[in-house]
């Protein structure tokens, strides 16, 4: 795997640690799915530079189906598996 630049490097460690890496809070998150439409029985869901992962997460208790969770960082998929376990949702998160 190539190695990361120093800015990347930089990005990592300064939001490792955070249990969310992008705006809004998981309250909006749940609003916002409430008004979509609905989705097929077992949808197929992927989260692209899901950082941590509080969207996968959220996604796979919310649907309770296998989410794909994908980022460029070990770093924060190792945080994202980690909480995982703690929720136990750890069979429903595919880690890439």
């Amino acid at each position: 795997m190539e190695e990361h630049s120093p800015y990347i490097k930089a990005l990592i460690k300064l939001h490792s640690g955070l249990k969310r890496l992008g705006p809004g809070d998981c309250e909006f998150s749940k609003q916002i799915l409430k008004q979509l439409p609905a989705l097929p029985a077992k949808p197929r869901i992927a989260d692209l530079g899901c950082g941590t992962g509080a969207g996968a997460l959220l996604l796979a208790e919310n649907y309770r189906v296998r989410v794909k969770a994908v980022d460029f960082s070990a770093e924060f998929l190792t945080e994202l598996q980690e909480r995982a376990k703690q929720q136990g949702l750890e069979n429903l998160i595919e880690i890439i």
